[in-house]
């Protein structure tokens, strides 16, 4: 007699059939025929290459089958035959390229079929057709490219076909699945697809595709995925309101700080002309991104709340590729530039001697190059288009050209030799360059210099915190882009973190750095000031070996300057005229 343990053992084996992990290669007929209560049945992770006809007879009451992680490449009609309490059918992880018209016709009482994973490239709508009691399909990851058929499945709540590549579906694809609830469409391009493909789906309640865009044709979705891309989200082109912040910010000081400084180089008479030009060609290029950010910004205004009602015709439209065409000229005018001023001082530094002048008309014939390379590296896309995507520029909200999400998006090559091999090895040179002047100069004898030397060992210094700061700008951009390019995942908050802000952010430190910091700027900052104070003393030491200082006092007899200086033991009086003082301090000056 058994006991009430025993017996509920006994019965749990009958009900359950685990076989999974064997080395089981075929399934012959009425292999199971002497198990008529058995209610799971778990044949995966098994080799099975063949199940004939009639396998499964006998299992009237089976309601669970698995199948997942075998061997089999096609589904033959009888093969499910007489599987007449079948709920659940899970055909995961097969190679299945074929499935005969015939083979679900006996399934009445389906309600969750999963054949993702497979191989298959077509749907059959008589594949469905005796399926009247399906609720769950799962189709992903397969090698789907369209959805042209009508998918008669009325009691279809969900339905997953994610990470296919499905670019169209019929427009009468869902027009028997008016109860379906969830959809799930990731990892599909969808390029022919748009809202009338869904409005036959008055109950869906969640979407999931690859791009936020996509929910715009889903309006009756009360959940719609993703909500965003980390720079744009279905409600603004900039997602966080610090983006949206920080974006006027940087615009404001980008354009006024650079404007500043065309300004007042042009006002000022500077003896190092040459290097002033350079200066107001990085200036004015960096000035370029600010007029970038100003239209991204003010387009952000203008979307504010329902962005995703414009952000198909915003990506694809001439503001947005003329926003890139100028975020680009921008930032490789910038690179080119530093990199000419780089080697205008590294000649002069490393090879004093040299019998090449720097004269104003190369100096024109270098910004020119540049300022034309820069040009045409931004506008070639646009002049190929069939190597490029048709939105090379407008593959996100902000229009950059970094693909980061779409690392290989149609012309990716071109954007990887901008952002990752362009730019690092000019970095590269700028590096080298400056490491190679601060040890020229360290080992140098400062008392042996010329004047001109001075000050280009004064420029070497201020530069580089430039090209320290480009540096800290660029060098993420391109290790994230090659990061994306091998492949691994880029996160949404870096992704608007390297786009919005590393990006630009440079161009509104430059002016700090090579003007407003400078000796020149102080002077003049010194002479607005200078009848505010009755007197004013500056001490400084001239060299290494001489302790000379200067005291300068202003007295009141106009515009007359007592200076007194003491050398050792020895005292001189000069009185020198403030217009000289102000000419020998711009001479100075760097």
């Amino acid at each position: 007699m058994y006991s009430p343990l025993l017996e509920t053992i006994l019965t749990l084996r009958i009900f359950i059939r685990r076989l999974t992990g064997n080395s089981i290669r075929k399934i012959h007929k009425n292999t199971f025929g002497h198990m008529g209560k058995l209610r799971k049945l778990k044949l995966s992770y098994n080799p099975i290459t063949s199940i004939q006809d009639g396998a499964f007879s006998g299992l009237s009451t089976l309601r669970d089958l698995e199948l997942r992680d075998c061997a089999l490449k096609e589904l033959r009609n009888g093969m499910f035959r007489n599987l007449v309490a079948l709920e659940t059918l899970r055909l995961d992880n097969n190679h299945i390229k074929h499935i005969d018209m015939e083979t679900f016709d006996s399934l009445h009482k389906l309600r969750i079929l999963s054949i993702s994973s497979n191989r298959l490239t077509n749907l059959r709508s008589r594949w469905f057709m005796k399926l009247k009691s399906l609720r769950d399909l799962y189709l992903g990851s397969n090698h789907l490219r369209e959805i042209d058929i009508e998918l008669n499945l009325p009691s279809l709540e969900f339905l997953n076909v994610e990470n296919n590549k499905i670019d169209s579906i019929s427009e009468t694809a869902f027009s028997n699945t008016s109860i379906l609830t969830s959809l799930i469409m990731e990892n599909n391009p969808l390029s022919k697809v748009g809202e009338i493909h869904f409005r036959a789906l008055r109950n869906l309640k969640t979407a999931y595709f690859t791009e936020f865009a996509m929910c715009l044709w889903v309006p009756q979705a009360e959940l719609c995925h993703p909500p965003g891309d980390g720079i744009s989200s279905v409600h603004n082109l900039l997602q966080s309101e610090f983006l949206r912040v920080f974006v006027w910010i940087i615009a404001v000081m980008a354009c006024f700080g650079n404007l500043l400084v065309l300004i007042g180089r042009m006002l000022f008479r500077e003896p190092n002309r040459v290097h002033s030009f350079y200066i107001k060609n990085l200036a004015f290029s960096d000035f370029l991104m600010g007029v970038y950010l100003f239209i991204i910004a003010a387009h952000d205004v203008l979307f504010r709340g329902e962005y995703i009602r414009h952000e198909f015709r915003w990506r694809h439209s001439l503001s947005c590729a003329a926003a890139g065409i100028i975020a680009t000229i921008s930032s490789e005018a910038s690179v080119f530039t530093l990199t000419v001023i780089t080697t205008d001082r590294f000649i002069s530094i490393m090879y004093p001697l040299s019998t090449k002048k720097r004269t104003i008309t190369k100096a024109w014939t270098l910004m020119c190059l540049t300022w034309s390379a820069a040009f045409m590296i931004a506008i070639y896309p646009l002049t190929q288009p069939d190597s490029f995507a048709s939105i090379f520029y407008g593959s996100n909200g902000v229009c950059l050209p970094l693909h980061l999400h779409k690392p290989y998006i149609k012309g990716w090559e071109y954007s990887a030799l901008i952002f990752c091999t362009i730019n690092s090895l000019a970095f590269a040179f700028i590096a080298y360059a400056y490491v190679s002047m601060f040890l020229s100069i360290t080992d140098s004898r400062l008392n042996l210099r010329s004047t001109q030397q001075l000050q280009d060992r004064a420029i070497a210094k201020r530069f580089a915190f430039i090209v320290g700061t480009d540096f800290m700008c660029w060098m993420p951009i391109a290790g994230v882009k090659i990061v994306a390019l091998l492949g691994f995942p880029i996160n949404e908050t870096l992704y608007a973190w390297v786009a919005v802000i590393l990006l630009p952010v440079n161009s509104a430190l430059n002016p700090v750095l090579y003007t407003l910091t400078t000796r020149l700027f102080k002077l003049q900052l010194a002479r607005y000031f200078w009848g505010l104070k009755p007197f004013r003393f500056r001490a400084r030491r001239s060299s290494k070996k001489t302790m000379a200082t200067t005291l300068t006092e202003q007295a009141n007899f106009g515009s007359r300057l007592a200076s007194i200086k003491l050398h050792g033991k020895h005292a001189q009086l000069q009185v020198i005229d403030r217009d000289q003082l102000n000419r020998k301090l711009r001479e100075q000056f760097v």
